[in-house]
């Protein structure tokens, strides 16, 4: 038997089928959002938000609302709107469109960087259009607004009309036929996005009747870890650090002498590090050099080209980052023990 014929036998052209994205993304959801459980739900408000949060490191955004009812969630931004008046290469619709409604394999659809993502995969806003019963986009571009009303991916109306507004709002509501619970876990969503406005310091982040705002991110994040601070000895104030650079974003903050196990916090373009790598690496020499073993140690790291040493984002591999870390963590590690020697 040759080869051609083998091949006919197991793959029957008749049967070969062939899906467009929607049908792909319906067809293997948690491929795309790792459960469809209220965690997947949790998994497409995330999205939204991280779109809100790359539109924050570029200037062009300063605050994301979340609200969460029983039947829908909505996600509005202050932003610059969806490009409606922008065509789509090789297309008939806008780039606008084509971000809801196609797939892309590259890091961004746009191509920017540095790209922003809150959870270990992400695929941007086609998977919230594919995996909601319904979805409304409403966005606001040079004195119009723009309202696209969509079916399970499908594009049911479209219409543009003169009124001045900002940013873009996105109300769904999750598919019944892929989410068995259709409700979303709000306590957990709360804890994302409440560590989400400390990644970002100066983000505002409104849930529902909240907001969250921090003026000085992991400074503050950590502080609450209060659990492991030993309230009969003098507090002293952390140790706080944020630069940029032309290679990278760094955030980092430090408490404690440490008599017991310390607590490492990591997170890599927003997403929790949960196995560490190679920023961790660098802050632990750094403080291993001005010999200092805090409590609790956190580090953000914002690059425009990550490497994971994984299929998910649990740890980065960037070897080339660690010296420069090094270098602009030891002078201000070493001002800082000396200060609060003397307290």
């Amino acid at each position: 038997m040759t080869n051609h014929s083998l091949n006919e036998e197991y793959y029957p052209a008749a049967k070969i089928v062939s899906m467009n994205t929607m049908e792909c993304i319906r067809k293997r959801p948690g491929m795309y959002i790792g459960s469809t459980c209220q965690k997947g739900i949790e998994h497409l408000v995330k999205e939204l938000v991280a779109n809100t949060v790359d539109l924050f490191l570029r200037n062009k955004a300063r605050r994301v609302k979340i609200k969460v009812t029983k039947n829908q969630i909505i996600v509005g931004d202050d932003g610059p709107g969806l490009p409606f008046l922008v065509k789509a290469p090789q297309s008939k619709y806008s780039l606008a469109h084509q971000y809801l409604t196609e797939y892309h394999n590259s890091a961004t659809s746009d191509g920017h960087a540095p790209h922003i993502h809150l959870q270990y995969t992400g695929a941007g806003m086609v998977v919230v259009n594919a995996l909601s019963e319904r979805l409304v986009v409403e966005s606001f571009q040079n004195n119009q607004k723009w309202t696209q009303i969509y079916k399970r991916g499908v594009i049911e109306n479209s219409c543009v009309e003169k009124k001045k507004g900002k940013g873009t709002t996105f109300t769904f509501t999750p598919d019944r036929t892929i989410f068995p619970i259709s409700d979303i876990h709000r306590e957990s969503l709360r804890s994302s996005l409440f560590q989400c406005a400390h990644l970002f310091p100066g983000l505002e982040i409104n849930y529902n009747r909240e907001k969250f705002l921090s003026k000085n991110g992991l400074t503050d994040f950590i502080c609450l870890y209060d659990f492991y601070a030993d309230h009969t000895m003098q507090y002293t104030p952390p140790f706080s650090f944020y630069r940029e650079t032309k290679d990278f974003l760094i955030q980092v903050a430090a408490i404690g002498q440490r008599k017991r196990k310390g607590l490492w916090l990591s997170w890599v373009n927003g997403t929790s590090t949960c196995e560490h790598g190679s920023h961790v690496n660098a802050l632990k020499k750094a403080l291993r050099n001005c010999k200092w073993k805090p409590t609790v140690a956190a580090i953000h790291i914002i690059l425009k080209q990550p490497q994971f040493a994984g299929p998910v984002k649990a740890k980065l591999s960037n070897r080339e980052i660690v010296s420069p870390i090094v270098q602009l963590l030891e002078e201000p590690l070493r001002k800082y023990l000396h200060k609060i020697s003397k307290i």
